[in-house]
Formats: structure tokens, sequence, C-alpha cells
């Protein structure tokens, strides 16, 4: 659960009881079932680097990837080349990035 603490500190999701943290690692674990760690170490650097910006759109954001494109990504679908050759089947570190933001923010 390295990655829910790394997440954790990224939003300063501080806690003070053993089941309000077993909750946050859940929560955590939730958001990023199914992508690598990479793509998780990866998304974790976006977030702390601020590169998500909200849009008009409820649940849609733009994620500025490592070389400075912008890409319309959402929970479950980006417009990367990755998520534009794979569909729904996608997994990358923009969705990554997107899941893990909302689960902080509905936190």
């Amino acid at each position: 659960m390295r990655e829910c603490q790394k997440v954790a500190s990224v939003f300063g999701m501080e806690t003070v009881t053993r089941d309000q943290a077993a909750d946050r690692d859940q929560r955590i674990a939730a958001a990023v079932a199914g992508f690598t760690t990479t793509q998780v170490s990866k998304a974790l650097k976006v977030i702390a680097e601020n590169r998500i910006k909200t849009t008009e759109f409820d649940r849609e954001y733009v994620v500025v990837g490592s070389q400075g494109d912008h890409y319309l990504c959402a929970e479950d679908a980006c417009e990367c080349p990755n998520g534009r050759r794979f569909g729904i089947n996608a997994r990358c570190y923009h969705m990554a990035a997107v899941r893990l933001y909302t689960t902080a923010m509905a936190a």
C-alpha cells in the first residue's frame, strides 16, 4: 500500500485513526485497480505537478502529459494515443491520475 501513502501525502489526506486510514487506502486501491505501479507513479507526478485542469463539464478534465500535450480525460476514457488506440480497454496514466484526483476530492 505504498501508493496509498504517496497519494495521501500528495493530497494532504492525513488521518487520525486506523479505521480512517483503512477506508482511505481502500478507496485509493479501488481507484487504481488495473493500473501498473509505473502508471500510478506517473499519475502521482501529474497530480503533484498540478497538471490536471477542470473543464466546464462534470467529471471531464484536461490532463497535461509528460511532453506538454493536453488530453481530455475522464475516469474511464482518455484522448491520448493509447486511449484512442485501445478505446474502452485503455489504461493510461492520465486516467489513473483522474481517478486518484476524483477520489481525493470526494474525501
